[in-house]
């Protein structure tokens, strides 16, 4: 259980930083060979 909440949380946060960067970032031009950040791309998959 420790062990699942400490993933749950490393996730959680690895995910807020990136939401974070994208919104960020979102006016920017997109460069040339964009690769998603966060793999999976959704929580779900």
């Amino acid at each position: 259980m420790v062990v699942g909440l400490v993933k749950g949380s490393f996730r959680f946060l690895r995910r807020e930083v990136v939401g974070a960067y994208e919104i960020i970032t979102f006016p920017a031009a997109v460069p040339a060979g964009y690769e998603k950040i966060v793999d999976p791309e959704f929580s779900w998959q």
